[in-house]
């Protein structure tokens, strides 16, 4: 029954209680005609609404169980071989089935499971954080080792997700490492890069722009910005000797 309960939403497990009910009051009338030797046949319509309400929630509960066994056939198959990328889209579509009717710290912990070898790390963390909550890891970790059958399914979960929790902040502190290796290299090579250009020339490095900046090396000599051709000065004396011939 617990496990039913778990499996369902509020609104199914009221479906299922109302449809019990029902289907008691009903058969209790049913007894009652038959004594009274009285017709039932309109019994035959709530009877078989009782049924439904009873059967829907009771078949859904069934189905949630089942996909939850293959998504940990599936967590298994992947984390073997990351290149399945069928395995992959299987715990993909079956955590996403199963997160809105997580409720234990069993399902949770599935989830952070998922989270994980789907090298969602941040993700998994923080579904970790809520499994583990205000527990004392380490008081039910004793527990295990003093009494394991003591402990129940619920704190092992919580020490689970707490195992899953310690792998995902290695594999953020692995990551961050290796990005840091990556901007050590690239700063390098910009340092490198950097020594290579203070060895050359400032004509090297600056490239100058003629159709912009001018520069006179001649005071006679003027530079048309449209041209860029040179243009002699003459002196105005020789204007007039020229005029006079």
């Amino acid at each position: 029954m617990n496990q039913i309960q778990n499996n369902l939403h509020l609104y199914e497990l009221v479906l299922l209680i109302l449809g019990s009910i029902l289907f008691v009051m009903v058969s209790g009338a049913f007894i009652y005609l038959i004594i009274k030797q009285r017709d039932f046949k309109i019994l035959w319509a709530f009877f078989g609404l009782s049924l439904i309400m009873i059967g829907f929630p009771a078949v859904k509960s069934f189905e949630i169980a089942g996909f939850k066994a293959d998504l940990d056939r599936s967590q298994k198959r992947y984390a073997k071989n990351p290149l399945d990328s069928v395995a992959k889209k299987e715990v993909e579509e079956l955590t996403e089935k199963l997160e809105p009717r997580a409720k234990t710290n069993q399902d949770k912990t599935r989830i952070v499971s998922s989270k994980l070898i789907l090298n969602k790390t941040d993700e998994a963390i923080k579904e970790a954080d809520n499994v583990i909550g205000n527990s004392n890891v380490n008081k039910i970790v004793e527990s295990l080792k003093l009494k394991p059958t003591a402990v129940s399914e619920s704190n092992k979960a919580i020490v689970e997700a707490y195992k899953l929790k310690k792998v995902a902040e290695a594999q953020q502190e692995a990551i961050k490492k290796k990005d840091t290796a990556g901007l050590n290299k690239k700063l390098n090579a910009v340092l490198s890069d950097k020594t290579t250009l203070l060895k050359l020339q400032p004509k090297e490095l600056v490239k100058v722009n003629t159709t912009q900046q001018i520069k006179l090396k001649d005071p006679k000599i003027l530079f048309s910005r449209k041209q860029l051709t040179p243009v002699k000065l003459v002196h105005p004396d020789s204007l007039l000797k020229n005029s006079n011939r």
